[in-house]
């Protein structure tokens, strides 16, 4: 049986619900983050990210950035919104 929580399988990271279902377009957030599951229901990393009109990035953890430049030199802010 399973419990909620994050799950690898075949090198990706899952959050998967106890009744055996899989969140996706989901975000979840644990005590160092947010993190994003695409449609596919696996964790987005190393990428942007647009969500309802704002974009995000993801870091190579899948950690939300936040009060950062990123890799490719944008600032997001305390939110983790691209601040244009």
């Amino acid at each position: 049986m399973w419990a909620d929580g994050l799950y690898e399988i075949d090198g990706k990271t899952y959050f998967l619900y106890d009744w055996g279902g899989m969140a996706c377009n989901f975000w979840y957030a644990s005590d160092d983050g947010w993190y994003f599951f695409d449609g596919s229901g696996a964790m987005k990393k190393s990428a942007w990210l647009l969500w309802k009109g704002d974009y995000y990035y993801l870091t190579g953890s899948g950690r939300m950035a936040v009060s950062t430049v990123t890799p490719d030199g944008y600032t997001v802010g305390a939110d983790g919104v691209w601040v244009q």
